[in-house]
């Protein structure tokens, strides 16, 4: 795909954040002035209507009052109005310093790491740092929506790897790097509430449930019905003679019964939406934006088109429906309004058939709006990358079952300064690459080189490589292995399920990948040898493909054993001034330095 070449993105964002600082500033001063105006204008109000009232100047007055009362209303509004645009260019400033420290390396800092996805059972995102501190989800993450964060978390792990649907993400993520404003805008959007990242599970199942109070016709038309009644009877007892004071106290009393009996399943209904309020007028904003844009992908394209419900409506109009319904509710908490407006109305049952209404026009629609939302927002996440790094390219998904070459490959997340690529060539069922080296020399870095950038790959994203070719592999890992004391199990045993994992997997046919980091390394040197020989020795016949890292210099004499696709690569170190120097440069052959001893007089252990 063709990379685009564009300024460059700390100097963007910096231009930017000063641009909204400046608008920023000026709104803050126009919504002082205005704050200030609405309240000169509701003392004038007042002060004159009383001034003119006592001059006897009765219609002068009124129409002053009116004049004042209609002109604070249109100060209020434009007060509201010009609040919430403050808040956004806020945000935008705010958007754009964190995109300004994430280039600068701060980003560890960032308070969203999503370590409740931590799963130590998962193929590889522990071993491969995908989530908690100092992790890939830390690193992009700018998703709002609790569907937003469940995308991409499912995009880092749970991913669709069909080729032609990785072609499609990749598409969508260069489109999207590109609309810098577009994405920062509905960014911005979903930042408005703090409870946006709140589950909406209560809100979907009720808009999915069936069952509904009003399923026959003729009883939406009697509660319609009574309190036309009621309200007429009142104006025929008050204004005629003839007609009793106690006539409209019949159907009055027989709506009273019908609020009692319905009270707690409405309360019910009404809490699973009034909580989300703030969230719906969020959804709306940000579908809005959605509709509105204008993509070339078909990725994206195909996410707009199911944003209608049964009968063609726009899905943004419709939650804003939604929002005014819930707007309805919020009387409820007048305390008028339990004794005139639903004891005379039946509010409580005219908001809850307005409801049902919606319900049965969009609710089986909502959770696909929530979801497109959240996988723009997870694909808007990855775009980052494009943008801030526009040296990396896009990974080409080759058609072998086993592939893998790479030209100037880095560890994404670690900054240009600390970053050593290499290059990586691997091809062929059973292959085996044995990467022996001393300690802290890269070996585990490489690792974790090659997992993250494919799972990147995988994505749809850019990779950290000048050059990055590979197949559709499952990925499974065996790097970070710990004790569990609440399972009464150790290290060693639980290196050895991990184990056992892989090689259950590599006979399920399908082409896998494995990355392990100094395999049996809980147990002594002659089982060590021996299981690490016997388990390499089955995944190379299983045919699959994998790294392992190791200082067993003795697990590099399998390269010569025949039928076995395995090669040895290693790293090296060198000595300056009582200093080691390590180049992280992978190099053909079996390691010939070590360096234990030399870092254990570094830290003071006489030897």
């Amino acid at each position: 795909m063709k990379k685009k070449m564009s300024v460059n993105p700390q100097e963007e964002y910096l231009k930017r954040k000063e641009h909204f600082t400046k608008i920023f500033n000026r709104q803050k001063k126009f919504f002082t002035r205005l704050s200030n105006l609405r309240i000169l204008v509701f003392i004038l109000g007042i002060g004159g209507s009383i001034y003119l009232f006592f001059l006897q100047q009765y219609r002068l007055s009124g129409a002053f009052f009116i004049v004042s009362f209609i002109l604070f209303l249109f100060l209020i509004i434009k007060h509201e109005k010009i609040r919430q645009e403050k808040n956004r260019t806020f945000h935008l400033i705010e958007v754009n310093q964190t995109s300004l420290d994430r280039l600068a390396g701060k980003w560890t800092q960032f308070p969203v790491d999503g370590k409740e996805f931590i799963d130590s059972d998962h193929s590889y995102s522990l071993d491969l740092d995908i989530f908690g501190q100092g992790s890939l989800f830390q690193w992009i993450n700018t998703t709002n929506t609790y569907f937003g964060k469940l995308s991409l978390k499912d995009l880092l792990t749970h991913l669709d790897k069909e080729r032609a649907q990785i072609r499609k993400r990749q598409q969508a993520i260069a489109e999207l790097a590109e609309k810098l404003d577009w994405r920062q805008r509905f960014q911005v959007e979903g930042m408005f509430s703090q409870t946006r990242t709140n589950n909406p599970a209560r809100l979907i199942n009720w808009a999915e449930k069936k069952e509904k109070m009003f399923d026959k016709s003729w009883k939406v038309y009697l509660l319609c019905f009574l309190p036309v009644t009621t309200v007429i009877l009142a104006f025929l007892a008050f204004t005629m003679p003839e007609v009793p004071n106690s006539t409209p106290l019949i159907p009055l009393l027989i709506q009273l019964v019908i609020i009692a009996y319905g009270y707690k399943k409405i309360n019910h209904i009404f809490d699973a939406t009034c909580n989300y309020k703030k969230v719906i007028k969020i959804y709306q904003c940000q579908l809005m934006l959605l509709e509105s844009a204008k993509f070339k992908s078909k990725y994206l394209n195909d996410l707009k088109s199911d944003l209608f419900n049964r009968k063609g409506h726009l899905a943004s109009i419709q939650i804003k429906n939604l929002g005014k319904i819930v707007d309805m509710m919020e009387l409820r908490y007048n305390p008028l309004y339990h004794f005139i407006l639903n004891s005379i109305f039946l509010w409580d049952y005219q908001t809850l058939i307005a409801l049902e209404k919606w319900k049965d026009e969009s609710g089986k629609y909502l959770r696909n709006w929530l979801q497109a939302i959240g996988q723009i927002e997870a694909l808007s996440s990855l775009a980052i990358i494009r943008h801030d790094h526009p040296d990396w390219g896009f990974p080409e998904i080759v058609d072998e079952r086993y592939f893998f070459s790479s030209k100037e490959m880095g560890h994404p997340l670690l900054s240009n300064e600390d970053r050593v690529c290499n290059d990586l060539n691997f091809q062929g069922a059973g292959n085996i690459l044995i990467i022996t080296g001393s300690n802290m020399s890269g070996k585990s870095t490489l690792l974790r080189t090659v997992g993250i950038n494919l799972v990147l790959a995988y994505a749809g994203s850019v990779v950290s490589a000048k050059e990055f070719k590979c197949s559709v592999m499952d990925i499974y890992s065996s790097m970070r292995v710990n004790d569990n004391l609440e399972k009464s199990i150790s290290s060693f045993y639980a290196e050895l399920l991990r184990i056992k994992m892989i090689i259950e997997a590599s006979k399920k046919g399908k082409p896998m990948i494995f990355l392990l980091d100094e395999i049996f390394r809980g147990t002594n040197t002659k089982d060590r040898h021996i299981g690490a020989k016997t388990v390499l020795r089955n995944l190379s016949r299983e045919g699959v493909m994998g790294l392992v890292s190791t200082h067993d210099l003795e697990l590099g004499d399998l390269e010569m054993e025949k039928r076995l696709e395995m090669k040895n690569y290693h790293f090296r170190e060198s000595y300056e001034e009582d200093k080691i120097i390590f180049d992280y440069k992978l190099r053909d052959g079996v390691s010939t330095t070590s360096n234990a001893i030399y870092l254990m007089k570094m830290v003071g252990i006489e030897i």
